[in-house]
């Protein structure tokens, strides 16, 4: 059987700190936040990939055999979308999950 990595409930990137809102399936919701203030919304698709043998040896990766991928900044419009508010982000989910 595959271990999977699961996405973060939490990281930070591009001076952000993003949390994860809701799950359904394999559609995800995040707020983007700096300091207490929220400034984006993001619909995410996630793919399931293979963890490549180089990472393996790094202690995030170590034991598992794939990773669930969120969308990277080239993925955007096909696996990732970006809303300034909480309504449209998830008109979006909805709309993705029910494809």
């Amino acid at each position: 059987m595959e271990k999977i990595k699961k996405i973060n409930q939490e990281f930070k990137t591009n001076g952000y700190t993003y949390q994860l809102i809701e799950r359904i399936e394999n559609i995800v919701l995040y707020k983007g936040i700096d300091k207490d203030l929220v400034i984006v919304w993001e619909v995410h698709k996630i793919r399931i990939q293979k963890i490549p043998e180089q990472w393996k040896k790094n202690q995030l990766y170590k034991g598992f055999d794939e990773w669930e991928r969120l969308a990277g900044k080239e993925d955007f419009g096909k696996y990732g979308w970006s809303y300034q508010t909480e309504e449209l982000a998830r008109k979006k989910m909805m709309e993705t999950v029910n494809l």
